[in-house]
């Protein structure tokens, strides 16, 4: 089986420096398209910490530079925050990313170990955070009225779909969802990554 063909890229909605809803979409796709991932099998990833600040590999925007060898080295992307998705897929943990250098479908180990910085070689303000969240509870909750990037791109920039959940009772807002102190009702889980090992672990239970 070959996954990149099986949930090829471009057949999903994606609008750049939009994360949080292109996973909202792409779970929802998942849930309901052909092919089908179970929603219980799936689970939006929301990468933060409290500085605002995470440091990621192999991001299309990271900067890249020639070396002294005259070999490309990339560097780090500093984002405030980025969401990604999870899937169990026949009983194997995939991460989709669509902003990521490596393949939208990573097998979770590669992903881990080509996109984090191991936590003991980050500064503090650096370590990351991870909110989990069962993709049934994103897909019914999320919502971000994306004032967060006015002033910041043109109108034409933004997302065509409609605002996720609009009018809805009981969402959760993206600010609350990236505040890591924040104890949220929809069975979301926090850690804070000290080792990309445990990390592995915590995501593939």
């Amino acid at each position: 089986m070959n996954l990149q063909q099986e949930y090829s890229k471009t057949q999903y909605l994606y609008t750049s420096l939009f994360c949080e809803e292109n996973i909202w979409q792409l779970l929802k796709s998942l849930a309901s398209g052909q092919p089908t991932i179970g929603s219980h099998k799936m689970w939006a990833l929301i990468i933060t910490n409290p500085e605002k600040k995470i440091a990621l590999f192999n991001q299309k925007l990271s900067p890249q530079h020639f070396s002294q060898k005259s070999t490309i080295v990339t560097l780090p992307v500093i984002w405030d925050y980025h969401v990604i998705m999870l899937a169990e897929i026949h009983q194997q943990y995939y991460i989709f990313d669509f902003d990521t250098r490596l393949s939208f479908i990573s097998p979770i180990q590669e992903y881990l170990q080509n996109t984090f910085i191991t936590p003991d070689k980050l500064p503090q303000e650096f370590i990351p955070y991870i909110r989990k969240i069962p993709a049934e509870n994103y897909l019914s909750r999320f919502y971000s009225d994306r004032t967060h990037m006015e002033n910041q791109i043109v109108q034409s920039d933004f997302p065509p779909w409609p605002i996720i959940n609009a009018g809805k009772k009981d969402c959760i807002s993206l600010t609350d969802y990236l505040s890591i102190d924040k104890q949220l009702d929809d069975k979301s889980q926090i850690l804070k990554v000290s080792s990309l090992t445990e990390l592995k672990q915590w995501l593939s239970a």
